[in-house]
């Protein structure tokens, strides 16, 4: 996404630990700071977060969560186990996430959530009967209430590409103000055609390229160029 939204001629400051390190860990308040202060600054055209997917995986073993303990099964939660400090610090990146995106509310700067969606939503079109045990980051708390206090937009798609069903759904959660630009994403997924193979964590190998292309539509927009009707998606 950081080189799909350069080569748009938008300055880009990819915040990522398996780049920058301990230097990126958006759990540092300084590192936070830094992203708040620019979201306040008027200076930055989008947000996109993208906090890590594993401990939400319904393929991880052991399972870490469930729908009845989204935060954690009680096993998982225990002093002794191995895995406290990790669910821990994922639920953490899970209320930073959250954080940052109603701070980008607060201020007009669109923004967008990119993640594996909720295969346990009976009647949807994700729902999958092996995976629906599984808790996605859209039941967790902070996430929940973000989309309850705004008019933010969810998109379901297929992924496609793949032997692997939990790795076949992404969902996209964008603001209002990238409605216009994300819509060719609910006509994709309506469709349900699996196209352009995927990429890490199930999402489609040309997502980076169409959400740079949406929030460019957005700029544009907002600096008086005549709009277009949405994105559109990449041929495969």
């Amino acid at each position: 996404l950081p080189e799909q939204l350069r080569r748009r001629g938008f300055r880009v400051l990819a915040v990522d630990t398996q780049r920058g390190g301990g230097a990126h860990d958006m759990l540092r308040r300084e590192v936070a700071e830094v992203v708040s202060n620019l979201l306040r600054s008027g200076e930055v055209d989008g947000l996109f977060l993208t906090p890590p997917h594993a401990s939400y995986e319904p393929d991880h073993r052991p399972q870490l969560r469930s729908r009845r303990e989204p935060l954690g099964i009680a096993e998982a939660r225990q002093p002794s186990s191995r895995w406290r400090a990790y669910l821990e610090k994922h639920n953490r990146l899970e209320a930073v996430t959250a954080s940052l995106a109603r701070l980008a509310e607060t201020h007009g700067v669109p923004w967008v959530i990119a993640h594996p969606a909720d295969r346990g939503a009976r009647g949807a079109p994700a729902w999958h009967a092996e995976l629906a045990h599984h808790t996605p980051l859209w039941r967790m708390p902070h996430v929940r209430s973000l989309m309850s206090d705004t008019s933010a937009g969810t998109y379901s798609f297929a992924a496609g590409g793949s032997d692997m069903p939990w790795q076949g759904w992404t969902t996209v959660l964008g603001s209002s103000l990238m409605a216009g630009a994300l819509r060719p994403l609910h006509e994709w997924g309506m469709a349900g055609r699996a196209q352009a193979g995927h990429g890490h964590g199930g999402t489609p190998a040309h997502l980076p390229s169409f959400l740079a292309e949406a929030l460019w539509q957005v700029s544009a927009h907002s600096a008086g160029v005549p709009e277009t009707d949405g994105a559109t998606w990449p041929a495969s």
